[in-house]
C-alpha cells in the first residue's frame, strides 16, 4: 500500500513547509503549514509506522526539493580591459539570499579573470529572498580598481534592477533571461 503522502491526507503545524511528494510521481512539492499531521482514517499502529516513514522519505526528498525552491541566475564578468583582474573581492552578501555553496562569496571572491577574458557562474538565489545585492571590488594588475553593486534578483525579477558602479572606466550591466553580464570597457 503506498505511503499517504497526497496534500489532501495530512497537514503539518511546522513553522516551515513541509516537502512531500505525489502518490504518481513522486515528484518532490511543498506544502504550506496549515495544520496538525494527521491521517484522514484513524490512527492506528500500522498508520503510525506510515507516518515515521514518510517524514523520513520527506527528509530524503529535500536536497532535490531545495533544486526547486532555489532559482538558477548567472553572473558573468567581462574584462575586455588589457590589464587582468588580479583577485575579486565580495562584500554586501546576505549568505540568505543564495544557497549554500552557490553564492558569489564562493565563486568568484579571489578570481582572477586575464585580460580579454570573463568568469562566469552560477548563482543559486533562495526562493524566499527578496532582494540579492552584491559589492565586487575588482583589482587590477594596473593598480586600477572597479567596484560595483548589482541586485542578483534582478536576473529572474526585471522590477528590481540595480547597479552602480564607481571605476576609472567604463562599466556597463546587460541582461539576458537569467543571466547578469558586467562589462570592464577599455
Amino acid at each position: 500500500m503506498p505511503i499517504a503522502t497526497s496534500a489532501s491526507r495530512f497537514f503539518t503545524s511546522e513553522c516551515h513547509p513541509a516537502i512531500v511528494t505525489d502518490d504518481e510521481s513522486s515528484s518532490p512539492y511543498i506544502l504550506e503549514p496549515i495544520g496538525v499531521l494527521c491521517f484522514s482514517t484513524h490512527p492506528s499502529p500500522r498508520m503510525q509506522h506510515q507516518r515515521l516513514i514518510f517524514l523520513i522519505m520527506a527528509v530524503g526528498f529535500c536536497s532535490e526539493a531545495l533544486v526547486i525552491l532555489s532559482r538558477e541566475t548567472y553572473l558573468v564578468i567581462k574584462n575586455h580591459r588589457y590589464s587582468p583582474v588580479c583577485s575579486i573581492t565580495v562584500r554586501n552578501v546576505d549568505s540568505f539570499d543564495f544557497e549554500a555553496g552557490s553564492g558569489p562569496i564562493e565563486k568568484f571572491r579571489g578570481a582572477f579573470i586575464p585580460a580579454r577574458r570573463n568568469e562566469r557562474h552560477r548563482l543559486e538565489l533562495n526562493h524566499w529572498a527578496t532582494k540579492c545585492p552584491v559589492t565586487m571590488d575588482l583589482h587590477f594588475s594596473d593598480g586600477n580598481i572597479a567596484t560595483f553593486t548589482i541586485n542578483m534578483k534582478y536576473a529572474v525579477d526585471d522590477s528590481v534592477k540595480r547597479f552602480s558602479c564607481n571605476a576609472p572606466f567604463v562599466m556597463n550591466h546587460t541582461k539576458m533571461g537569467n543571466t547578469l553580464i558586467v562589462t570592464a570597457e577599455l
